[in-house]
């Protein structure tokens, strides 16, 4: 596995920047020699000396350029990161440089495994999964996930594209790779033992600005995103009959759509007195692996084996430049397993703090680590005080700073008594809530006007970049006014306000 995963990087790697395509293969077959003959250490040294003499490439302003990446990313299909572009140029982001401030935030962001408390472990007689159901795992499967997988390189160096050609365009040799990796997702799902996968799971750690702030993202390997998305698809129907209406990031069609309307509906009505809109501290990071990897086995056993090999053992994480972390709490980001943990390593805390919100009026609802209750004040203190207590057993920490309780009018004296001394913030008139907006009409309208005033200001961009790149951006900007306007219908709740551009 380790040699599969440095292969790329050693064989491939062009000389030059401008090497032709001639050299190239010159290249290639003087280190396949070296390859069949071990001399693996010279084409590690060479492979050195290459990126070391490599230049970062610089932020590009020119808007030229920015037009022609901008309009390249929409017609591949590359939606989001066209528009990230444009956040990007209007608002900053993007990767931060490697410093030692960074390193010890990083740190600080992969916590050591937490205790298990037996209490928040399930027993009982284990159910077990029929292997049947992994024969599904062919091929054909492999090759739709790999038309479905996108995304930058892990450590390897081999991105989505590059692997989608491995996968798709070489004939009997494609062919054969297919089916090697649907015997390899077989194996994953009933008999491998994690240690050995030490390099497959390895992830490239990328920090990203949040303006302020920092968000770690983990880049697996890109076969392990095709076949933990091809795991995904035959297990869907498991995995979301598993979370049920407990989570709803399970894969379930319109989940965060029908938990944002049905908080808006529960919050109109005359007997509602507030919603309280819970967030947790370093959620993904920080899901208690042995716990979470010990219940699944009782609440979807389908899955279980494959998260025990992933999620196993702990997996290393490479920052650009020459850093290392360990990762040995919680999910990796951008793995395509990773949500359905998470919403499954949940579930029974998520089951505890039902029982405190027994009456139909009060009720909760719960996205990934979104977690939210809407009622009276009194039971949202209740359901408030549980996932603080039982919170931690599964490596769920409720931050205070990052939650919120929506109030209506005549209720704000009473919710700062009740709440006094817990540290959440008490709001008369609106919240941002899972990309929607919660709370009495004029402040939803005012909220909803900043973000319509944003995407103008992407829109503004857009205009400046046809300006210079008429005909290549023309099918993009209209492209891209259709996918805001599409999302502004989808995400936000009904309102009797109308918003144009």
């Amino acid at each position: 596995m380790k040699a599969a995963s440095i292969m790329e990087h050693l064989l491939l790697q062009k000389a030059t920047r401008d090497s032709t395509s001639k050299r190239n293969k010159d290249i290639l077959r003087e280190r396949i020699e070296q390859w069949k003959r071990g001399d693996i250490h010279l084409l590690t040294a060479s492979a050195k000396t290459i990126q070391e003499r490599l230049q970062r490439p610089s932020r590009s302003v020119d808007p030229a350029k920015i037009a022609r990446t901008f309009a390249r990313m929409m017609f591949t299909g590359r939606t989001a990161d066209a528009l990230k572009l444009l956040d990007d140029q209007a608002e900053g982001g993007g990767v931060l440089p490697l410093t030692r401030s960074l390193q010890k935030t990083l740190r600080d962001l992969q916590p050591d495994p937490g205790d298990v408390d037996d209490e928040a472990l399930l027993k009982g007689d284990l159910p077990k999964a029929n292997p049947i159901i992994y024969e599904d795992i062919t091929p054909s499967l492999i090759e739709t996930a790999a038309l479905r997988t996108k995304g930058s390189h892990g450590p390897s160096g081999g991105d989505a594209t590059h692997w989608k050609r491995m996968v798709l365009s070489f004939g009997k040799q494609s062919a054969r790779l297919r089916e090697a990796m649907a015997g390899f997702g077989k194996r994953i799902c009933t008999d491998m033992e994690p240690t050995v996968l030490e390099a497959f799971l390895a992830n490239r750690l990328v920090a990203l600005d949040k303006c302020p702030g920092v968000r770690p993202v983990g880049i697996g390997e890109s076969p392990r995103r095709i076949i933990g998305k091809g795991i995904a698809m035959i297990l869907k129907m498991d995995i979301e009959k598993a979370a049920g209406v407990h989570n709803m990031c399970a894969g379930q069609s319109a989940g965060i759509e029908a938990l944002i309307h049905a908080m808006t509906e529960a919050y109109d009505l005359m007997s509602t007195e507030a919603v309280l809109l819970a967030d947790a501290s370093n959620a993904f990071n920080r899901l208690n692996r042995k716990v979470a990897l010990h219940n699944i086995r009782y609440i979807c056993p389908s899955l279980s084996t494959a998260l025990n090999n992933i999620y196993g053992q702990p997996t290393r994480l490479f920052v650009m430049g020459g850093f290392e972390l360990s990762s040995q709490e919680g999910t990796t980001q951008g793995c395509p397993l990773a949500m359905a943990m998470y919403a499954l390593g949940e579930i029974p805390l998520i089951k505890e703090a039902q029982t405190h919100v027994p009456n139909k009026q009060d009720f909760q609802g719960w996205l990934a680590d979104d977690s939210q209750a809407v009622g009276r004040l009194t039971a949202l203190k209740q359901w408030w005080d549980v996932i603080c207590e039982k919170g931690p057993r599964y490596g769920y920490f409720p931050k205070p700073g990052k939650s919120y309780l929506v109030v209506k009018p005549d209720k704000i004296d009473e919710a700062k008594k009740v709440f006094q001394g817990t540290g959440v913030h008490v709001v008369l008139d609106a919240q941002r809530d899972l990309g929607a907006v919660i709370g009495i009409e004029s402040a939803v309208n005012a909220k909803l006007r900043a973000k319509v005033s944003k995407w103008a200001s992407q829109v503004k961009k857009l205009a400046e970049i046809a300006a210079t790149q008429p005909h290549a951006a023309h099918a993009a900007f209209t492209f891209g006014l259709r996918h805001r306007w599409t999302f502004l219908q989808r995400a936000m709740p009904p309102c009797k306000t109308s918003y144009s551009l």
